[in-house]
């Protein structure tokens, strides 16, 4: 389990302080609001702290030194960790059978394997973790329990739920739909209530700047608590409670929307992220999380036209904006570039593939600087639709690309290749070493793909 981490309440409040008086800024505290929600609805609420320690309380700390009798649970090991992540429904079916206890399966603290596949469902999308957290919530894992930090599963859910990528967002409202339906509006709200040793609710742990939907996730479980059915299904945190008016925004565009991107006039960062694949989406978010030196091209215009262009690349070539945007990357290139390398990336643009390549670039006033160049194609609606071009790209990024192209060959989909020095092993240079210049060929260079 995750240590302890500082109240988001407080960090809010700094930001708030100097706009607003402490009564409005008490409003805003997610915790607060879901408890004047649920007042206003006429939902009963204890005013004593939840806890595992009260024994009003409907949920147990499984921690092996709480426990109160000698019969020791199943445990979990590596092996099983590694099942329940890269092991086929069906084999994790087999495993989960309810006589096998596995699903109950936890370590000494009281982590349960159900904690531990519901973090993971929100950092991989190489096979399916939502439908294994269903899974085993349907062969008996219990969520009502904690580990000896007095944490639950929503603890868990709504500290580690932070973009990128967006899609984390969706999955963690899936997950709160997941466990209404196992726990019943009784026990989810008392999930939403429970404090940890440190004082602190699952909603103490929510950062609404990173987490735009959390309100739509509060609403829809007040609307449970408030409704006389015990599981209704009418509504869900995916779909938002009753008479919502939020479900014309994407949670995508919601994420992108304060992103530090430069966009051509009448343009933002949602009209071109729209519809783009999360994974996708991911990327672009890490690196402006990362402050990296990067432009982005559409694939529909002849000339692969730039629509966005880092504020990191603006200060490491000293091109500004309005001399970039509209423009395709070529201007970059010099006398000094090697021809072997642009014809990789040329490759990579005719087969949708990722190039990733060193290069010789030019600055504005003329100097020069190596390039460790990563060109990977964005898809949006099903479709290759820009391509992404990152100088220096980190590896951790291409890394993720790597994994990218792999998940996309075993769905099935055209994903192109990987093309990078190692293509021809008579230039081949190790990933962050500089290019050897080539001649130029004016010649090939013009007659090129329009991006380079």
């Amino acid at each position: 389990m995750h240590g302890a981490r500082p109240p988001t309440r407080h960090r809010y409040e700094r930001v708030a302080h100097a706009n607003t008086n402490r009564k409005r800024d008490a409003r805003r505290r997610p915790k607060d609001y879901f408890l004047q929600q649920l007042v206003g609805k006429g939902v009963r609420v204890d005013p004593k702290p939840l806890s595992f320690k009260n024994p009003d309380s409907k949920i147990t700390c499984v921690a092996l030194k709480y426990r109160t009798t000698d019969e020791l649970p199943e445990m979990y090991d590596k092996p099983l960790l590694k099942l329940m992540y890269e092991g086929s429904l069906e084999e994790i079916r087999e495993k989960v059978a309810p006589e096998s206890r596995v699903a109950n399966a936890q370590n000494a603290n009281g982590e349960t394997v159900l904690m531990k596949c519901c973090r993971r469902a929100l950092y991989t999308t190489s096979r399916s973790p939502l439908a294994v957290v269903s899974l085993l919530l349907k062969s008996g894992a219990d969520p009502m329990v904690c580990c000896d930090s007095g944490k639950n599963v929503l603890h868990d859910l709504f500290w580690s739920a932070k973009p990128p990528p967006p899609d984390v967002l969706e999955a963690m409202e899936t997950m709160v739909d997941m466990l209404h339906e196992s726990t019943g509006k009784e026990g989810l709200l008392e999930l939403m209530l429970s404090e940890d040793k440190h004082g602190y609710t699952p909603l103490d742990y929510v950062v609404p700047e990173q987490q735009p939907n959390w309100r739509k996730v509060v609403d829809t479980v007040v609307a449970w608590a408030a409704s006389d059915a015990e599981h209704d299904e009418a509504f869900s945190c995916v779909t938002g409670p009753p008479g919502s008016q939020g479900s014309s925004q994407t949670l995508s565009e919601r994420v992108v929307s304060n992103l530090e991107l430069v966009t051509e006039a009448g343009s933002t960062v949602a009209d071109f992220m729209r519809d783009m694949e999360p994974a996708d989406v991911r990327v672009v978010a890490q690196l402006c999380a990362r402050r990296c030196s990067f432009l982005v091209s559409d694939c529909s215009d002849p000339d692969a036209a730039i629509i966005a262009v880092s504020p990191a690349f603006v200060d490491r070539t000293g091109y500004e904006p309005e001399d970039v945007l509209g423009r395709n990357c070529r201007f970059l290139q010099g006398p000094g570039t090697s021809v072997q390398q642009v014809d990789r990336i040329r490759r990579a643009l005719a087969t949708r593939s990722t190039a990733d390549v060193s290069l010789l670039n030019y600055r504005k006033d003329g100097t020069t600087f190596t390039n460790r160049f990563l060109l990977t194609p964005l898809r949006a609606a099903g479709q290759v639709r820009y391509y992404v071009g990152i100088q220096n790209c980190p590896d951790v990024i291409a890394d993720d690309r790597r994994r990218n192209v792999a998940r996309l060959r075993r769905e099935g989909i055209d994903a192109g290749g990987w093309i990078d020095d190692e293509d021809e092993p008579s230039t081949s240079a190790k990933r962050g070493a500089p290019s050897s210049p080539a001649a130029p060929d004016a010649k090939r260079r013009k007659e090129g793909c329009a991006i380079c």
